[in-house]
């Protein structure tokens, strides 16, 4: 399963229509998850090949939606 930025706007949506906490918490755990196993030392953030694996193996990519540009 892919957590993408999709998956959490998805989530904060549905909190903002139902009110339901339940969505709020766990889009934090998925940024909190992506903060502990996905970013590293250079300010950069990686795949991992198994989410269901602990410790996580790192894959030597970074997807396109952690690419951020410049606001004008």
């Amino acid at each position: 399963m892919l957590s993408s930025p999709e998956t959490v706007e998805s989530l904060f949506i549905a909190y903002r229509l139902t009110g339901d906490e339940l969505y709020r918490e766990y889009g934090w755990r998925i940024f909190r998850a992506i903060q502990t196993h996905c970013r590293v030392d250079t300010g950069g953030y990686v795949s991992i090949l198994n989410v269901d694996v602990l410790p996580v193996e790192r894959e030597d990519k970074m997807e396109t939606f952690f690419l951020v540009s410049p606001m004008h």
